[in-house]
Order: C-alpha cells, then structure tokens, then sequence
C-alpha cells in the first residue's frame, strides 16, 4: 500500500469515527487536512478525496455544535442581553461556550452558515 493511500485510509478512519471525538479534535484534523492540502505533495485525486473529507468533517462540526446548542434546551430566542442579572449563571456558561465555539471555528476558517443574515445590535451606555 502506497503513503498516500495510508493517508488517505487513516484520514477517512478520522472522518468516519467523527461521533465520538470532540469539536477541538475535529477541528485539529480539518486543520491537518488544509494543512497537508496546501502543501501541495499530494496528487490532483488526493487532494480532491481530502477536499471531500474536509467537507464531511464541517458538516460533522456543524451537526455537534447544533447538537450542543440544543442538548441544553437553551431558548434564548427574542431575548435582550442588556444586563447579566437577565440571565441564569447556566445560562451564561452556554452563551459563553457558544461564541467561544464560533470564534475557534473562524480562527480555523470553518464557515457557519447558522449566523448567515443575522444582525448583532451593541448598545453602550
């Protein structure tokens, strides 16, 4: 078996075992997917079925972090955050948990289609 076949069957192990790691650990291996992409070592074929592993490893994060925004039965919709007393300490923790998910995702270049069309008001006294 050739090296690039062995990346290419330990790379489709990690996207197929997505359920069980965590949101860090998918995104270090989209990373390491981008990182060897560009890289430019890889074949046309090669590159394009870690293109297509790429895409299955953003849908995978998308669904776990849709998963963890409801798994907490966290309705804060039509909501104002104007002041913390507004919001239960648990309520906080999953606010706060949340953007630092959406940051890491940005930082490591994964779109998030949810927040696509939504408008962030800031109000400073």
């Amino acid at each position: 078996m050739s090296n690039k076949d062995k990346n290419t069957e330990v790379n489709n192990t990690e996207v197929n075992d997505t359920e069980s790691r965590s949101l860090d650990e998918m995104m270090d291996a989209l990373g390491q997917l981008i990182e060897k992409m560009e890289s430019g070592e890889e074949s046309l074929e090669g590159t394009f079925a870690m293109y297509e592993e790429g895409l299955k490893l953003v849908k995978e994060c998308n669904l776990t972090i849709d998963r963890v925004r409801t798994e907490g039965d966290m309705n804060l919709k039509g909501r104002n955050f104007l002041k913390l007393l507004d919001y239960t300490p648990e309520e906080i923790e999953y606010l706060v948990n949340l953007a630092a998910d959406l940051k890491y995702m940005k930082k490591k270049g994964v779109l998030v289609d949810k927040l696509r069309g939504k408008n962030v008001a800031l109000i400073f006294e």
